[in-house]
């Protein structure tokens, strides 16, 4: 990744935790090291919710992520993903009074399918 000049990663998707929270927490540690900045999950919930914002060509660009896949949720002592629920649209809100652009990742879906599902 970091010779791919890749600089945000987002953590919250359903694969994060296969390792546990041990896991997660080998995952966001690598990344730190490697100086790549990771979004959507986190040792506790304010962490897995926290904007992340790098510096761009001159413009603060703010990073949120979520997932509605996975119930491994960040907790007040528990590690995990941000989950995609109600509370994001004043998370984003928030977000946006900080930063001059944003980027939410959302990652939603049926695992293998490959055409849309109509709710």
């Amino acid at each position: 990744m970091v010779k791919g000049g890749i600089d945000v990663v987002s953590v919250a998707n359903n694969h994060s935790m296969n390792g546990g929270e041990k896991g997660l927490i080998e995952i966001i540690e690598t990344l730190s090291k490697l100086g790549i900045v990771y979004v959507g999950g986190g040792e506790i919930y304010e962490e897995a919710h926290e904007l992340k914002v790098i510096e761009a060509k001159g413009f603060k660009v703010g990073f949120l992520a979520y997932t509605e896949i996975g119930n491994q949720v960040a907790g007040k002592n528990k590690p995990g993903i941000a989950k995609f629920d109600k509370n994001i649209f004043s998370e984003i809100i928030e977000a946006k009074k900080k930063i001059e652009i944003l980027i939410v990742s959302l990652h939603w879906g049926i695992e293998g399918a490959f055409e849309p599902i109509k709710d």
